[in-house]
């Protein structure tokens, strides 16, 4: 069982594995984040819960109890005013469509915008 110890230098590891890229990517993660104050635990249990994943498989992944994830859990939903899973999953699919309206200079866009040929 290699339990992942989630700290500062942790966050890299999220990045490079892309933990919880399927609905945001790392920059709109960085944003989110900074945005809402969530702590790296915090990030990475939202992470894989926009993955799927289980509060028992976070516990394993994080290398604590399935009591101390829903702490965590318990946090986020606090901060993202929401009551359930589905509505951390939703709230950041949210914030991830508000960030459509950056200007395409802003460092969060990834790619920057082309035309086609007519």
């Amino acid at each position: 069982m290699g339990a992942v110890l989630v700290n500062s230098l942790d966050v890299k590891v999220l990045k490079e594995q892309q933990i919880g890229q399927s609905q945001l990517s790392s920059p709109q993660w960085e944003h989110v984040c900074n945005s809402l104050g969530l702590s790296n635990r915090e990030e990475f249990v939202c992470r894989l819960l926009c993955d799927g994943q289980t509060r028992a498989a976070i516990a394993e992944a994080m290398g604590v109890s399935t009591r101390t994830v829903r702490h965590y859990m318990e946090q986020i939903h606090r901060k993202l005013k929401v009551h359930n899973r589905v509505g951390v999953v939703l709230r950041l699919i949210q914030i991830r469509d508000s960030l459509g309206a950056i200007p395409t200079s802003h460092p969060l866009v990834q790619e920057p915008l082309t035309h086609r040929p007519v």
